[in-house]
């Protein structure tokens, strides 16, 4: 049903191109102003609804919040300015979804405000050097998770993303026949769409996500993914062991924090590769840009 409703929205804009392009000021004029009248008629009669709903009290508003959380009821409140819950908080309560996914990359993630034109300003803190984190990555998982929470933002500037560093440590390299390096292979598809596995706390589980291992690992206050293979020798990790934050590999005993990152327990320089990662709705949405086909 969204979705056919969303197709009706872009027919409507579709209709309105095609008026303005026969060169009739008048029609168009008018097809416009129709358009502006069905929005202010449905506006106020959803305006109604949402101050009934708000007199109810405590009730009231939980139930705002779950309508709210709707996506097409979301995009409608936004629409009309009628959302329950202000931007600040939207952006606030997007950015800590992302952040513990973030882990040591950022350390922080500051918001420095919505300026006169709708851009939202945000400045990462504290990036660790050596951390298998590229810009692409970092930055789209910020802003996938703020666009979906307040897409009325014009855009967002992130501040004090940097760009990967060459890897070091004893991360594994497959190299091409002959000893020549194999081509570069490209990029995945930004954002992946998985079922959520049933997984309690403690434990470890494997997905394939687009081809590739992925490594869900779950504690107790979250979800956190990284590519299912260890820094140091190259081994599945699901075999592995999971005790608080510490992730051991069951091959060659390297242990990683897997809420910071993945860095190593023994702070050498190795860390695992982490995915970025968001739960919405029973499924999880997994960033996938910067690992290589």
């Amino acid at each position: 049903m969204a979705d056919k409703l969303a197709q009706v929205g872009t027919r409507i804009e579709a209709v309105l191109d095609e008026l303005a392009s026969r060169g009739d000021p008048a029609v168009t004029e008018k097809a416009e102003e129709l358009v502006s009248l069905l929005i202010e008629l449905y506006g106020g009669g959803l305006e109604r609804i949402l101050q009934t709903i708000a007199d109810d009290g405590e009730a009231g508003e939980a139930m705002l919040r779950r309508l709210a959380k709707d996506e097409l009821v979301e995009a409608l409140l936004i629409v009309h300015g009628l959302h329950p819950v202000d931007v600040d908080e939207r952006i606030h309560e997007a950015l800590e979804s992302v952040r513990p996914y973030m882990g040591s990359h950022s350390g922080g993630v500051e918001n420095l405000g919505v300026d006169d034109e709708g851009v939202l300003h945000l400045r990462l803190e504290g990036n660790c050097e050596g951390c298998p984190s590229s810009r692409v990555t970092v930055q789209s998982a910020i802003e996938d998770a703020v666009r979906k929470a307040a897409p009325e933002i014009a855009g967002i500037d992130v501040q004090g993303v940097v760009d990967e560093q060459p890897r070091t440590g004893n991360l594994l390299q497959i190299g091409g026949l002959g000893g020549q390096t194999a081509p570069a292979p490209g990029p995945r598809e930004e954002w992946a769409s998985v079922a959520r596995p049933e997984i309690v706390a403690g434990q470890l589980q494997s997905l394939d996500v687009d081809g590739l291992s992925v490594l869900i690992c779950s504690l107790e206050d979250n979800l956190y993914a990284y590519r299912n293979s260890c820094a140091s020798c190259g081994s599945l990790l699901d075999g592995g062991r999971l005790e608080d934050e510490a992730l051991t590999c069951a091959t060659c005993g390297q242990s990683y924090n897997v809420r910071l990152a993945g860095r190593s327990m023994r702070g050498e320089g190795v860390h695992l590769q982490p995915l970025p990662l968001l739960q919405q709705n029973g499924s999880l949405r997994i960033a996938m840009s910067s690992v290589p086909r």
